[in-house]
């Protein structure tokens, strides 16, 4: 049998990622080549460093070690996801009497992206074991939220107008909360003038332009009955999703006219390549070509390994909390419209649904159609709280799929709940001056970028 420095980097790489997937000693044994003892070994090791890397001791900078250190390097994580650990480490320092190295945050970052439940898709559990073998200086967070995957995400952003573009503590925590995704919606806003939400985008683009991942946007019309108006819009990355169409749900059902307060804004989504053609073998860098190499001895399906949704459609909701029975079953209905009209088997229905804490009683969720069809999966329980407030815990929003493909390319360990008050260590007020309600993100398998 092989030995420990026999072994290559790539191999013991294997190891932990097949432990990781929960394979046996035996299995990862016979598929690396090499002894039951040394896959418990490297895997240990790896367990307690992070790493399968010897590491010369006593160099670099001091570690963050206080609860403050650890915040700062959390966010900067957040809101720089495609930078590299050195450009983390530059920004992290900047201003800052207490450095820290690049292994640090190589650390810190290997330490987030598991606290965020991310092992369950086999590109990222690939990944983790990649973090083992590879450089620091030139890992980069890009491949842990990669093209493999989209994170879609729903905002009810309490009232958004001018008054929270002017606060800077607030408009940092919406940015931060919508450059975490690749596909916001942004519901509530009340801006009468139209000007806050292209000022929102102005602020996004110029934050994160270094990134090169410029944002777009779609927006409604101003929807609602009488004086009191909203709008729904979806901001998204241009370099990796394009709006094929938007619809307007035109909410003009015989015998049940003017069933929503703010009818969908409904949007169909693709990933740039949608043309029917997969990206060939000469556009696939090494690093693509090794991880398709590590997913498949593992027994891993040709279809976790590529693409699995290249287009869906998303069908937002905002319902008022009076009337949360009647508009979440009217949602069957727009479905149905709404699949006549495109051509789309992968549907998101998302957003605030107010589908809880009282408003919407035990005895009438067998009466709703969108909960009683098997067809639609509900991605979040009712115990799920999406509310800021510590003496609400409330399931207000939801995520709810349909379509076998759409279904397969999300998992339910996906869902996300961004605690913006944890992250930023707001105090209640504080968080509430932002929203009511924390952003939900779930995590959708697509198309990958090409080359």
């Amino acid at each position: 049998m092989g030995k420990c420095k026999d072994l290559s980097e790539f191999d013991k790489g294997q190891i932990v990622m097949a432990r990781r997937l929960d394979h046996s000693i035996s299995k990862t044994a016979a598929l690396v080549g090499c002894s039951w003892s040394l896959v418990v070994s490297i895997y240990q090791k790896w367990s307690k460093e992070g790493t399968v890397v010897n590491r010369r001791q006593g160099h670099g900078w001091p570690r963050l070690t206080d609860a403050c250190g650890e915040r700062r390097l959390a966010c900067v994580i957040r809101s720089n996801r495609r930078a590299t650990v050195a450009q983390i480490a530059k920004e992290v320092n900047a201003g800052s009497d207490r450095k820290v190295s690049e292994c640090t945050v190589h650390d810190g970052s290997e330490l987030f992206w598991q606290q965020k439940g991310d092992q369950h898709n086999i590109r990222q559990v690939i990944m983790l074991c990649l973090i083992a073998v590879m450089k620091p200086t030139v890992f980069l967070l890009l491949s842990l939220g990669g093209a493999l995957s989209l994170k879609i995400c729903s905002f009810n952003i309490r009232s958004f107008g001018e008054s929270k573009i002017s606060k800077p503590d607030v408009l940092n925590v919406i940015l931060e909360s919508i450059n975490r995704c690749d596909i916001m919606l942004v519901m509530e806003i009340k801006d009468a003038k139209g000007q806050a939400f292209p000022r929102l985008m102005a602020h996004l683009n110029r934050k994160y332009s270094g990134q090169k991942h410029k944002y777009g946007y779609v927006i409604s019309q101003r929807l609602g009955r009488k004086s009191y108006k909203e709008q729904y819009a979806f901001v998204y990355r241009q370099k990796l999703v394009s709006v094929k169409s938007v619809y307007q749900y035109p909410d003009m059902q015989p015998e049940d006219i003017d069933a929503f307060a703010r009818e969908p804004y409904v949007v169909w989504f693709s990933s740039p390549t949608t043309a029917g053609k997969m990206g060939k073998r000469k556009d696939l860098c090494k690093f693509n070509k090794d991880q398709i190499v590590m997913a498949r001895p593992l027994d891993q399906s040709i279809s976790k390994t590529a693409a699995e949704v290249k287009e869906f459609v998303v069908i937002p909701i905002h319902t008022p909390p009076e009337a949360a029975v009647k508009e979440i079953d009217e949602l069957y209905d727009v479905y149905q419209n709404v699949s006549q009209h495109w051509q789309s088997q992968n549907f998101i229905i998302m957003g605030d649904f107010n589908a809880a804490c009282g408003y919407i009683p035990k005895k009438e969720w067998r009466n709703i159609r969108l909960r009683s069809d098997s067809s639609f999966v509900w991605l979040t329980d009712d115990k799920l709280d999406t509310s800021v407030k510590e003496s609400t815990k409330c399931a207000y929003d939801r995520v709810v799929l349909h379509g076998k493909a759409m279904i397969q390319a999300v998992k339910a360990e996906s869902v996300e709940v961004y605690d913006f008050k944890q992250a930023f260590g707001l105090t209640e007020q504080e968080a509430l001056a932002v929203s009511d309600h924390f952003p939900l993100c779930i995590t959708v398998n697509a198309a990958p970028k090409k080359g």
